[in-house]
């Protein structure tokens, strides 16, 4: 399975001396991987020589495959009812595996192979985390080496970027976090501190960080047939009346069984009563009459998705400016394609010329560029109100509601955000947008809004990307 197997045999007593010695490193690296990986049961590790490591994870039952087997006698695990001693990847195969954390890919002698063995032994979205050197510092530790202030290695594999994004095509998961860590390895009261917990997040300065942590993600081994799922799909309505009986018309049957729930949100016109007419004027579609809170348009649709029995969440806005038609092609995209949430796009097919305002327009772009250095992937459009997410996949990310310093008054951030934090899979569909036949946008207050959403952007990227 891994090359250099001699060298380790003859130095093994002073590798776990050394790694000993720079136990607060292991520590740091540990701390990160917890985070990752924090709801997770069975583990699986790959290590060279870090069995220290396994000390500091959190985890109910860790698997532990060292690079040799003489790391596993020289070192005494403290947790030893949590850890279970393997031989090789074939003693698990029988066993499920939440995740892994492979710490010696730097010296497979076929990291493809490894990968694939990894997968067959994966449950579905299960996450691999990769612990590797930044390659840029490889001249230092070179000289760190010399001087006998690292621990020398044979020689490594070049892990880069690129070639984690090739592994990733050829072994069939997906690259979806890169972390780096730790400038300063030596233990310095303060100090320390300064430059690993602080220094170190800073953007441009992150990039001189000694380790490199990816996270990669198993594309799902099954897939959902729609005609198999149930689906919920939430109208929020504030002072809508005239538009309800037309969004009521328009929406087509989706899945095996589809209810409509329409989150009447304290109006003070007829809307209340356009929607109580509705109920039971479908044979083919539940309709369904709910009180929103009364605060804005994201509680309302979050107690839409808590009322809801849907396998699938659909949130589909009550003043019609996206036709109903697309919901099918979204669900469609989200179960056909394995995603957790997929959220349309407006800014790519042409727009009724009075669809949208052009200060909406202006800071939809800013918001989407924001957010596509958020979520690390590209999004066009992060305002838009269609979207859609499987229902389990929505508790997890209710736990980060209302944790981004401000409340998120439309939902959209704190969908896309939570979805990020769980490192979930969003994708866009185009859908065309048109002009409101009736009634008038809720988007006011354009600076105010666009202040609000500011910060919240501002508090995801901390979170996110930086803590």
């Amino acid at each position: 399975m891994l090359s250099h197997k001699k060298f380790y045999k003859e130095s093994a007593e002073q590798r776990i001396l050394f790694t000993n010695k720079f136990r607060k490193v292991y520590s740091t690296i540990s701390i990160e991987l917890n985070k990752i990986l924090e709801n997770s049961s069975n583990l699986l590790f790959l290590s060279a020589g870090h069995s220290s490591m396994v000390d500091m994870l959190k985890f109910k039952n860790i698997y532990v495959l060292e690079i040799i087997d003489e790391f596993h006698s020289l070192y005494t695990y403290k947790k030893i009812n949590k850890v279970s001693k393997l031989e090789d990847l074939k003693a698990f195969q029988n066993k499920r595996i939440d995740d892994v954390i492979i710490s010696n890919l730097e010296y497979s002698d076929d990291p493809i192979k490894l990968m694939d063995d990894v997968n067959q032994n994966l449950g579905n979205n299960g996450k691999v985390s990769i612990i590797c050197n930044n390659i840029f510092w490889n001249p230092v530790f070179s000289i760190f080496e010399f001087l006998g202030l690292k621990f020398k290695h044979p020689r490594k594999n070049l892990i880069t970027s690129n070639f984690i994004e090739n592994l990733c095509f050829l072994s069939d998961f997906e690259l979806v976090k890169k972390k780096r860590i730790i400038i300063f390895p030596f233990n310095v009261p303060i100090l320390t501190s300064f430059i690993n917990d602080f220094l170190a997040k800073i953007p441009v300065v992150n990039f001189f960080c000694l380790v490199s942590i990816y996270v990669l993600r198993a594309k799902p081994k099954c897939k959902f047939k729609l005609e198999d799922l149930t689906v919920s799909i939430i109208v929020p309505c504030k002072n809508e009346e005239n538009n309800i009986k037309t969004v009521a018309k328009s929406i087509k049957k989706i899945g095996k069984k589809t209810e409509v729930l329409f989150g009447n949100d304290n109006s003070d016109d007829n809307t209340e009563n356009e929607i109580k007419n509705l109920i039971n004027k479908r044979s083919d579609i539940d309709m369904i009459y709910y009180d929103g809170p009364g605060i804005c348009k994201a509680n309302n649709v979050y107690k839409g998705f808590d009322i809801a029995t849907g396998d699938i969440l659909v949130i589909h806005d009550a003043d019609n400016t996206v036709d109903p038609i697309e919901l099918k092609k979204i669900v469609k995209v989200l179960v056909e394609k394995n995603q957790n949430m997929v959220i349309g796009t407006r800014l790519v097919y042409p727009m009724e010329k009075k669809a949208m305002k052009f200060s909406n327009y202006i800071g939809n772009l800013f918001f989407s560029y924001f957010y596509s250095l958020i979520l690390q992937q590209k999004v066009t459009d992060t305002l838009c109100g269609t979207k859609a997410i499987f229902k389990k996949d929505w508790e997890k990310i209710k736990t980060y509601v209302g944790t981004w310093g401000i409340k998120d008054k439309w939902g959209d951030f704190d969908l896309l955000s939570g979805a990020k934090m769980n490192m979930m899979r969003i994708s866009e569909v185009p859908v065309n947008y048109k002009e409101r036949l009736e009634g008038e946008t809720k988007m006011t207050n354009t600076i105010l809004n666009g202040l609000r959403m500011l910060f919240i952007c501002i508090t995801s990227y901390i979170k996110i990307r930086i803590k």
